[in-house]
């Protein structure tokens, strides 16, 4: 696979701390003070930083092919949100939350979807029902940013939402309806054999997908 690239607009330490959690994960990730001149054709994302105050009108950079465009701002809320094909994240989230949200959107975790995948498939989840894709993506986000936990409404959801083109709550509902069906389709103690304790009703979209993302970081990676 060619190696990803990753431009960082910062003058402040947020953005060095980016780019060495980027550069963890053999992204090409460089920062510079401004934008001056055209962006590669290469480059598969780019990171404005306005955590300083100043403000950058991303839609004026001029580049050879469509990079996805995260920008970072202090003190925002919520977390994360979308507008015009614009990822807006807090700096709240760390740099580890931000790093790893810019890599599973351009591409850096297949191997990890793949896993994901795979013990799905073990469980016995269907995989031919809407909410499936939207599972595992969660499950790969859950992994890679366990602060996020608390934060599935606001960070996860909203993410899917961006790259699927749906609503939050389609992404949301979607995933429900998968674990409900599954309940209703599998033998009564399905997901408390899973579990490996006694569970009386279908697990909330939360419970199931730290479980999943607990499973899978402690026995699988």
């Amino acid at each position: 696979m060619n190696k990803l690239h990753v431009l960082i607009k910062s003058t402040s330490v947020k953005g060095a701390e980016i780019a060495k959690e980027l550069s963890a994960f053999n992204i090409n990730a460089v920062t510079r003070p401004d934008f001056s001149g055209r962006i590669p054709s290469e480059v598969n994302a780019v990171v404005v930083d306005e955590t300083n105050g100043e403000a950058t009108n991303v839609y004026s950079i001029g580049v050879g092919t469509n990079p996805e465009i995260f920008v970072i701002r202090s003190g925002q809320n919520p977390l994360i949100f979308a507008e015009n094909g614009v990822l807006y994240l807090s700096a709240d989230l760390g740099a580890e939350s931000i790093s790893n949200l810019i890599r599973h959107c351009i591409g850096g975790n297949l191997q990890l979807k793949k896993l994901v995948t795979t013990f799905l498939m073990k469980t016995g989840i269907p995989t031919n029902k809407v909410g499936y894709q939207s599972l595992v993506e969660a499950i790969v986000m859950a992994i890679e940013n366990p602060d996020c936990y608390g934060n599935f409404g606001e960070v996860i959801y909203p993410e899917i939402a961006r790259k699927t083109g749906k609503s939050t709550t389609s992404v949301e509902r979607g995933i429900r309806l998968l674990l409900k069906s599954t309940y209703n389709n599998r033998p009564d103690n399905f997901f408390s054999n899973l579990f490996g304790y006694p569970i009386n009703d279908k697990p909330t979209n939360t419970e199931f997908i730290i479980f999943c993302a607990e499973k899978i970081r402690t026995k699988w990676l």
